[in-house]
């Protein structure tokens, strides 16, 4: 139960699709621990899942559909979150509460490109729903800065605020 304050805003998180923000974090699971995966799917390669990992069959479910089926139905897509977004607006509107998303991104063992491509579509869809949002983190393990050459990663300012 939220209180009768107008001034309190939810606040709400997303890393989905959590194969893909996550992929090789050494805090998580072995679920999350293959690498390659790209975003949005499929791959112009199938990714072969290493033996090494010993992956759940869930987790290779979820491999086989990322390397076989289309972007729009993917789930190293818009598809991971878009309907949580439209849910978040919907819980906003029904409540009478303005909704913060305070994070979201991708684990820097993605690679840049498709991480660009994720904070991109993850951005837009979340002002398409009128979700103000914030990334999580500036310059530590899912990092917008580069601090060795003073700028953002490559792609990540036009990702988050156009061209």
């Amino acid at each position: 139960m939220l209180p009768p304050d107008n001034n309190v805003i939810v606040s709400v998180h997303c890393y989905e699709p959590f194969h893909f923000t996550h992929q090789g974090a050494g805090w998580t699971t072995a679920d999350v621990k293959q690498t390659g995966i790209i975003f949005p799917g499929p791959p112009p390669q199938p990714l072969v899942p290493d033996p090494k990992l010993d992956l759940k069959p869930w987790v290779l479910e979820w491999i086989h559909k990322y390397n076989t089926l289309p972007t729009a139905q993917n789930p190293s897509s818009l598809l991971a979150f878009t309907d949580k977004l439209k849910y978040v607006r919907a819980w906003s509107d029904y409540y009478g509460r303005p909704v913060h998303l305070g994070e979201f991104g991708a684990y820097t063992k993605a690679d840049q490109q498709s991480r660009a491509n994720f904070y991109a579509a993850f951005r837009r869809e979340a002002e398409q729903e009128k979700i103000g949002w914030a990334i999580w983190d500036w310059s530590a393990n899912f990092r917008y800065w580069d601090e060795k050459n003073n700028r953002p990663l490559s792609g990540m300012h036009e990702a988050l605020f156009g061209k």
